[in-house]
């Protein structure tokens, strides 16, 4: 999602997002290469040494109409299944830690509660 969002960026960087160290994070565009989600983007590097990576697909539709085989209509809805629950898996979280979050990202998600009327005060 970060490089997405943002364009290319190192496995430090996007450790420092994840909160990972670097080695965890190094592992995982590597990974989203070789499925063709990510790709080295070596003209964003600052020097030889640095591995940035860029987003190379940033969504993907999988058809479920006539003529469209068995397996992959499967497979759509799996992956749909997959997803939906991963998300209700990281809402599930953030609720669970949201007063641990600064206020503004509690605001941005609409989960910061308003602030009660004064005492008093009618309208």
């Amino acid at each position: 999602m970060h490089l997405g969002l943002n364009g290319p960026a190192t496995a430090t960087e996007c450790a420092e997002i994840a909160g990972l160290s670097p080695s965890a994070c190094s592992y995982h565009p590597r990974t989203l290469a070789r499925y063709g989600f990510v790709e080295e983007a070596p003209a964003s590097a600052a020097d030889g040494r640095e591995r940035p990576w860029r987003a190379r697909l940033l969504a993907f539709n999988i058809s479920e109409g006539p003529g469209v085989p068995a397996a992959t209509q499967l497979a759509s809805r799996l992956l749909a299944e997959n997803m939906r629950a991963a998300e209700e898996e990281v809402r599930t979280k953030y609720v669970a830690r949201q007063s641990e979050y600064p206020a503004e990202w509690q605001a941005a998600t609409g989960a910061a509660e308003e602030p009660k009327a004064a005492e008093g005060s009618r309208k």
